[in-house]
């Protein structure tokens, strides 16, 4: 046996603790749409299509998304261990539901996992209030870099007339979303009333209508008329305002999105600064070719995010390890 071959192994501890840092990513309705298997050499991420959002989601697009996502903090916490690795996305065409495969080189010799870097710890879905404060160019940039290191683009922006007419589109979504009802039956099972691993918990969001203001970023209306929310509604400027985009519109696109998504906001947390993040719009093809011609792009967007400083976080729920965790 090499020493490649003997050292590529990792123990039952830091086995564990890779797969809970890769189920901490953020994920649609706190979905969690992820399932990691562990072959002795590799790790293969799949989609969990019933964890899919039928209705919202019917391409599977926000799935592939929340599952980049996961992979970006796979790879991290596996280099953190000191692993080397490759990584091939959407390796086997037979299986269009295994989106990555990570082989693990070399170990590096570190069986006692480190602790979970600060930033992916404390980011999270921010539903709050945001400061006003202006983000710095320096971190401004920081930010993009990560995003399109990991093959994705943020479109800040910052001229009046498109960020106006990127809110009202937002609104919009999330109104017609409110008269749907199968979009709206599908929002309240992901929004459990009792405590529950998986979901947007009331803690999250307010009680009572989300649809007051135009002009703010329109969060998901998880409370849906059942006066359950409990989390204090507050207005924030919009102020800093970023689509999540890619260069084409396939899978393999969606699965960078996500790692690029990840990426920008452990890179904004390092230094508490948190992302709201709205989908709706890009959930209908003509949203999406709206979003292109207010940014003046032909790249493909994904996302809406809003920046803001925040100087606490909440925790969200997350599924046990064993959940979502195989060994072969």
């Amino acid at each position: 046996m090499t020493r490649q071959e003997s050292e590529s192994s990792l123990s039952a501890e830091a086995l564990h603790w890779v797969a809970r840092q890769c189920g901490r990513a953020p994920s649609i309705n706190n979905s969690q749409p992820w399932h990691l298997r562990w072959d002795g050499r590799h790790f293969e991420l799949f989609g969990d299509r019933g964890r899919q959002l039928a209705v919202s989601d019917p391409a599977g697009r926000e799935l592939t998304i929340s599952c980049g996502a996961a992979l970006f903090n796979l790879r991290m916490s596996l280099s953190a261990l000191g692993c080397a690795t490759t990584c091939e996305r959407l390796p086997d065409p037979a299986q269009p539901d295994l989106l990555a495969r990570v082989h693990v080189c070399d170990h590096g010799g570190m069986d006692d996992p480190p602790p979970p870097p600060a930033a992916l710890i404390r980011r999270h879905t921010h539903r709050g209030a945001m400061g006003d404060e202006e983000l710095p160019r320096r971190l401004a940039a920081v930010i993009h870099l990560a995003a399109s290191h990991e093959g994705a683009q943020l479109h800040f922006v910052g001229d009046p007339g498109p960020l106006r007419a990127i809110l009202t589109l937002a609104h919009l979504a999330e109104w017609n979303a409110a008269g749907d009802a199968a979009k709206r039956r599908e929002a309240e099972a992901w929004a459990p009333t009792v405590p529950s691993p998986e979901g947007v918990p009331a803690s999250s969001y307010p009680a009572g209508s989300v649809m007051a203001d135009p002009t703010e970023l329109q969060p998901r209306d998880f409370d849906l008329g059942r006066n359950v929310g409990g989390l204090e509604p507050a207005a924030s400027p919009v102020k800093h305002l970023a689509v999540l985009c890619t260069q084409a519109d396939a899978p393999l696109d969606w699965v960078r999105a996500g790692e690029g998504l990840e990426a920008a906001l452990i890179a904004a947390a390092e230094e508490w600064w948190f992302a709201r993040i709205h989908s709706r719009v890009c959930e209908e093809a003509a949203g999406r070719r709206e979003l292109q011609r207010h940014l003046g792009t032909q790249a493909f967007p994904h996302l809406i995010l809003q920046f803001g400083r925040g100087s606490t976080f909440a925790a969200t729920p997350r599924r046990p390890v064993s959940e979502y965790l195989e060994i072969r």
